[in-house]
């Protein structure tokens, strides 16, 4: 991670990350991206993580709108996964649809999953 994580005997994981999360005027979106990150690098199942990334520098194609999702991941088997953080101001089903129009965009092997998450201060609002 760019952050400049210690990176200990058993962490390796944390090699995987890379890029720093988006801060958004949303109280805890950054600590969900890294939280999300870490979750997938610990999996296994991923090769390569960004924060805060175009499709396009992880992926080498081009999308039109240029999006760039809050954790993109790249699977071993080259799939690619992400996950966007709703922030206060966001609409869950309008962040979906966005990454489901650039998704549509790739490779159909390499069309993944597309998920939200609600930033910590949020999920600590629900009843």
């Amino acid at each position: 991670m760019e952050q400049g994580l210690n990176i200990r005997p058993g962490q390796e994981w944390k090699e995987l990350i890379k890029g720093r999360p988006q801060v958004t005027g949303t109280e805890g979106h950054d600590f969900t991206s890294i939280e999300v990150a870490i979750e997938w690098a610990q999996s296994g199942l991923y090769k390569e993580i960004r924060l805060n990334r175009a499709y396009k520098t992880v992926t080498g194609v081009q999308t039109t709108p240029r999006r760039l999702p809050d954790v993109i991941g790249i699977r071993h088997d080259g799939k690619v996964d992400v996950v966007e953080v709703q922030s206060k101001t966001d609409v869950r089903q309008e962040l979906l649809e966005r990454n489901e129009e650039a998704m549509k965009q790739l490779p159909e092997s390499m069309r993944g999953r597309i998920q939200t998450r609600l930033s910590r201060s949020l999920k600590d609002q629900q009843p």
